[in-house]
């Protein structure tokens, strides 16, 4: 109990952790303009690129046959663009799967995955937490179960 109580986060036993609803509600901010810099690469880009991937963003329609759950059993991760996994991660938000979500958004590569890094910080955070809160009911409920009388 106290190794688990010792991986809680200073930041969590401080300041809290955002609910799987806020974070969901935070996601469509930094969806939206995750979008709109979904051709920027790692190294950055002009200011040219930057306009340009926005007038993409802002022009293309999602005419992809493949629906997410199609996405989802494709193999290869690699694959996915970045609109393909912005996409998948709001799937998972829409089916109250966060851990699959943090999934998706840690592939996120260049300006995207910036855009995402403290959404994401803040996610892997909350998920931390729950699982440390769940163990220690798992043990409070062994310990309980203990102190029952035997028959």
């Amino acid at each position: 109990m106290k190794a688990v109580l010792g991986s809680l986060s200073p930041v969590a036993l401080e300041r809290g952790v955002y609910t799987e609803d806020s974070l969901k509600e935070r996601w469509l901010g930094v969806e939206r303009v995750a979008r709109r810099v979904a051709n920027i690469g790692q190294g950055g880009g002009s200011l040219f690129s930057y306009g340009l991937s926005y007038l993409q963003s802002v022009l293309l329609l999602d005419l992809s046959s493949r629906s997410p759950s199609q996405l989802q059993d494709e193999v290869d991760p690699a694959t996915f663009s970045p609109n393909d996994l912005v996409n998948l991660a709001r799937h998972s938000l829409d089916r109250a799967d966060l851990a699959q979500a943090v999934q998706y958004v840690t592939l996120l590569q260049g300006e995207p995955g910036r855009v995402a890094r403290d959404w994401l910080e803040e996610a892997r955070l909350t998920l931390e937490t729950e699982q440390a809160a769940r163990a220690l009911l798992a043990h409070a409920a062994v310990d309980g179960a203990r102190a029952l009388p035997r028959y």
